[in-house]
């Protein structure tokens, strides 16, 4: 995927002189790399919080952010993971203030929309629900995001010898969940 023209080709500015992302990224390559990526912020971030509504609310706070930013992206990849670490951030402030409510019950978590594009079935939409926020977010970025152990650190704020060893942990229990509610997969 090609660096946003607009940024590759200039000097890095000191962050005090930067001007803000939006003012510097070219029309038509950040509308090419919106269309790619928003999809996907909004379905993980649907898959985070439960709710589309709440979804499509920090979606658009973190596009904001990301474009009032002072960011000096290297490429898109580099843009992505500041977005996503920029929505995970959004997250847990909601968390915190909503005084760490549960994610609801997967009955009515409504992953109809984030789940068509990446094919969850019925079994791993429930194991995934029962996942903490955490293990979510980790198997998400590895699996539907395809980042690597340093890119997904970047994102939550780990080293990546630490994100190999939560994600194995996720991994690890999103197998024991899919394994609890289908037994007979135990006996093959």
């Amino acid at each position: 995927m090609p660096a946003l023209p607009a940024l590759a080709a200039e000097p890095a500015p000191t962050l005090a002189r930067a001007a803000p992302l939006a003012e510097r990224v070219e029309e038509e390559a950040f509308t090419r790399f919106y269309d790619e990526v928003a999809p996907r912020l909004w379905a993980f971030l649907t898959a985070q919080t439960g709710d589309r509504a709440l979804a499509e609310e920090l979606a658009q706070e973190a596009w904001s952010r990301v474009l009032a930013s002072r960011l000096e992206p290297v490429n898109e990849e580099h843009l992505k993971r500041y977005l996503f670490r920029t929505a995970i951030h959004l997250v847990r402030d909601r968390a915190r203030g909503a005084g760490r409510a549960p994610l609801p019950l997967v009955d009515s978590l409504d992953l109809a929309g984030a789940a068509a594009p990446v094919g969850l079935g019925r079994d791993l939409e429930r194991a995934f629900a029962a996942l903490r926020p955490k293990e979510r977010r980790l198997i998400w970025l590895a699996h539907v995001e395809e980042l690597d152990h340093r890119a997904i650190g970047e994102a939550i704020g780990a080293r990546p010898t630490s994100v190999r060893v939560m994600l194995h942990r996720a991994r690890r229990r999103l197998a024991e969940l899919l394994d609890r509610d289908a037994p007979e997969r135990r006996q093959e």
